[in-house]
């Protein structure tokens, strides 16, 4: 990208003479500017020069942007982009239907969860 940035100018001037940008591409290609990386290296094509002329232009008017606006549109833009955190309560509400005796400190037992399970169904193991 550095290239094509390098010939900006030269590109929109060949532009306004009417130039082609197939041409412009063929000839960036003649003089070396290749897109791909490793042995996949191949000049570079229309569609990928006028996609990096395009990015260019957009990160310069971005710039530009920046440069133009007040220090508190950019405050609040910097605002805006930074990490918001989920607020984190560290109190916890506990259900009112648990007492306070019964509130444990550590989690019941095996045993404990089975014979409060065994409790619970007792009225249904109950012969007549």
């Amino acid at each position: 990208m550095a290239a094509i940035r390098a010939a900006l100018p030269t590109i929109y001037k060949l532009r306004s003479d009417g130039v082609l940008w197939r041409d412009i591409a063929a000839a960036l290609g003649k003089q070396g500017v290749v897109q791909g990386s490793g042995m996949r290296r191949i000049p570079i094509t229309t569609s990928r020069l006028t996609a990096l002329v395009r990015q260019i232009e957009l990160q310069i008017q971005e710039h530009n942007e920046r440069l133009t606006l007040p220090s508190t549109k950019k405050r609040q833009i910097k605002e805006k982009s930074a990490l918001k955190l989920p607020a984190v309560s560290l109190a916890l509400e506990l259900r009112p239907e648990i007492e306070t005796s019964e509130r444990r400190s550590t989690p019941p037992s095996e045993e404990d969860l089975r014979r409060a399970a065994l409790d619970k169904i007792q009225d249904v193991l109950k012969k007549d």
